[in-house]
Formats: structure tokens, C-alpha cells, sequence
């Protein structure tokens, strides 16, 4: 009977966690609704209330690769539309017209003087690059002899940002809404907590601890829990990047993740020189480091309490007040600050590290991986260490 109803809990249980999921898949795809309705570009998403898809022709008729014959037809039929407006036959009417784009002359020269100017920072990004390695050797004769910290970052800069073109025009509407996303690693972070805040508890509670660790069996014990919890974090992760960059696709167009980050108009200085594919790629391995901190934080309340509900609820308090001082503190020191892409993707950030510039992600980086391990140590102590009797 006893048997029966531990195996009822335990698929009780089972059944409440897969429910859990569920219901945060489905709110999870609210939210990225809601994010593309009202943090989304307006005039070319699809399948969004109150978000028009006129603009959507046009853009499907000039994406692709870049020609100065491209952007010079799309200057000349500007300048058309222009003309037939201020023309003294223009009559304004609530009819749509085949003979333009979005079905209106008003609407194709409001979105053909868009697209100019997203052509034309596609065209003109080299000369920027040109511009910003200028300015970078400028400073560099200037700090000659003033300032070593200030040559060095210099010549980083003047590096960093050689030979970038852009060759294609498209719209990444939906990798800036994903980068700048942190909701799916909110539900991850209730479901980590849901399902390993009692990973320890139970046996300190019944005093099974103190058991395995005098059979030699708490550290296969603390190294298996520590898999499974890993595992866990590693496809949830996968899983809710697949989810959220699928979904944005289906609002704006995806065709163009191959082309370099810098292709997004908002990451003209980013210091990563990768694809917007290899940008995703980076975002989610760095997740999985900023995740990991908060599956050994939750382990180490897990190790120090005895009791279920308040395991659990010093887990979502503490995962809380780490979130409330991540944007307080610098963000070097917050190994939640690196959940949100946009923050360490989108412009350099330097340290100066004895004298050398550093990109300030690689430093807070290293600070996440090093308190996440620091975490991990205190946890083995706590659970699987085995202090040697002193013999007499």
C-alpha cells in the first residue's frame, strides 16, 4: 500500500510538472505575441493584430541581393510617387490600386523612402567603417605618449571593424525582437526551480544524507542530480531558442540569418563579427552559463534546508532579489545580465585589465562561470564531502 502511494505521488507529480510546462508554452507564446504587437516593426509584420503587412510587397519585390541599379529604381520610383502625389490629378481614395505596392501611392512613397534609407545604410556601411577606423587613428595619435590604455583600446577598435560590408537588403525585424527577449528564460527559470528546489531536502530531511555520504555514495549521487539538472537546463534552453526564433520568423522574415549581425541596423557596432546565426548560437551558449548559476544557486538552498515548501520558496526569493540586483549593480557582475543578448551584443564595452582593453563580456563571462563553479564547490561540500575520521 505504501509502495502504491509513493508511485501515486510520484506520478502526480510527474503530471503536475509536464501541466506546468504546458500552460508556460502557451503563455510564452502570448508573450512573444505581445512583443512583436507592440516592440515590432508596424507596416511589414504578418499574423499580428493592429500591424499592417502593406509594406510587405514592396519588400518582398527589393529584398535580397544589393545593386546600385536595386537602389536606384527604388529612388527613381520614389521620386514617381512623389511627383503623381503633388501632381494636380491626385485624388486621394479609400480604393486600393493595383498599380502600387501596398495598393495606394501614398503608402508606396511613405514605404519606398523607408526602404531607401534601410538601402542605404546596407550601401553606405563600408564608408562608416572607413569613418570609425579614422576616428580611431585619430585617437591613437592623440594618446601617443598620454595614455598606453587608450592607444591599445584604439588599435582594438581599428581591428575589430576591417573589411565589413553588407551585400544584401532585408528586414531582421525578428532577430532584434529575439535578442532583446528574456521572457522564455523566465519560464525556464520557474521550471528549474519547480523541479530541483527538493533535490536535497528529502534527504536531509529523513537523514538519508548522512547515509549515502558513509556508503561512499554521495558524490555519484551529487555528480548524477548535477547531470540531470544540466541535461535539463541544456534542453530547455534549445528547446525555447527554437521556439522563440521560429515564432518571431513567423512575424517577419528569417530568410536572411546568414547575413552578418551588423546587417541589423541597431548592431552597426557590435563587436562580434559573426553571423546573426552565429550571434543566436553564442546567445544560447551563454544562457546556458547564466542558467547553470541559477540551477547551483537553487541546489545550494536545496543542500541547507530540510523542509519542501520552504526550499522552494527561498528558491524563487532568491532567484527574484538576483534579478532585482542585476539592475542595480554593474552588469560585469551579473551573471543574469548575460540572458539579454542585446545587452553585450550590440556595442563594445571595454575594461581595462592592467593596462589591456578587454571586452567587458568576456570578463563577466569569466566572473559567471567562476561564482557558478564557486556555487558548485559549497554544494559538493555540503552534500557529498565525507570528512575522515581521525584514527586513535
Amino acid at each position: 500500500m505504501r509502495l502504491f502511494k509513493y508511485e501515486l505521488k510520484k506520478n502526480i507529480l510527474r503530471i503536475s510538472v509536464l501541466l506546468l510546462l504546458l500552460a508556460l508554452v502557451l503563455v510564452n507564446a502570448y508573450k512573444q505575441y505581445e512583443t512583436a504587437k507592440f516592440l515590432g516593426e508596424s507596416g511589414i509584420a504578418t499574423g499580428v493584430q493592429y500591424k499592417s503587412d502593406l509594406g510587405r510587397p514592396m519588400y518582398e519585390a527589393f529584398k535580397g541581393e544589393l545593386s546600385t541599379e536595386k537602389l536606384e529604381e527604388i529612388k527613381s520610383y520614389h521620386e514617381k510617387m512623389g511627383e503623381l502625389i503633388h501632381s494636380g490629378d491626385f485624388k486621394p481614395t479609400n480604393e486600393s490600386d493595383d498599380r502600387f505596392y501596398s495598393g495606394f501611392a501614398m503608402g508606396d512613397f511613405n514605404e519606398s523612402s523607408r526602404t531607401i534609407d534601410r538601402m542605404m545604410y546596407a550601401y553606405t556601411y563600408p564608408n562608416l567603417m572607413i569613418e570609425l577606423k579614422e576616428r580611431a587613428n585619430e585617437n591613437i595619435a592623440f594618446y601617443e605618449g598620454r595614455s598606453d590604455y587608450e592607444v591599445r583600446k584604439n588599435r582594438l577598435v581599428a581591428e575589430l571593424y576591417i573589411g565589413r560590408k553588407i551585400n544584401v537588403y532585408g528586414n531582421y525585424g525578428a532577430f532584434k525582437l529575439y535578442f532583446d527577449y528574456e521572457f522564455s528564460t523566465l519560464v525556464i527559470i520557474v521550471m528549474l526551480i519547480y523541479a530541483f528546489a527538493t533535490s536535497f531536502t528529502n534527504e536531509k530531511a529523513t537523514g538519508t544524507d548522512r547515509i549515502i555520504r558513509s556508503c561512499h555514495r554521495g558524490k555519484s549521487v551529487y555528480l548524477t542530480k548535477h547531470a540531470v539538472m544540466l541535461l535539463y537546463i541544456f534542453i530547455s534552453v534549445v528547446l525555447f531558442t527554437l521556439l522563440d526564433v521560429v515564432r518571431f520568423c513567423s512575424f517577419y522574415d528569417g530568410t536572411f540569418i546568414n547575413q552578418p549581425l551588423y546587417a541589423i541596423e541597431e548592431y552597426k557596432y557590435t563587436p562580434f563579427n559573426i553571423t546573426i546565426l552565429g550571434a543566436i548560437i553564442l546567445s544560447t551558449f551563454v544562457k546556458l552559463i547564466a542558467l547553470s548559476f541559477v540551477g547551483e544557486l537553487v541546489f545550494v538552498i536545496s543542500s541547507f534546508t530540510k523542509n519542501a515548501g520552504l526550499a522552494i520558496a527561498l528558491s524563487f526569493a532568491s532567484a527574484g532579489a538576483v534579478i532585482l540586483i542585476s539592475e542595480r549593480i554593474p552588469s560585469v557582475f551579473s551573471p543574469l545580465s548575460l540572458v539579454n543578448a542585446e545587452s553585450w551584443l550590440k556595442d563594445p564595452q571595454f575594461i581595462n585589465i592592467l593596462g589591456q582593453p578587454v571586452l567587458s563580456f568576456f570578463v563577466q563571462l569569466i566572473f559567471a562561470v567562476v561564482i557558478t563553479i564557486a556555487l558548485a564547490i559549497i554544494c559538493y561540500l555540503k552534500t557529498a564531502y565525507k570528512k575522515k575520521e581521525k584514527r586513535i
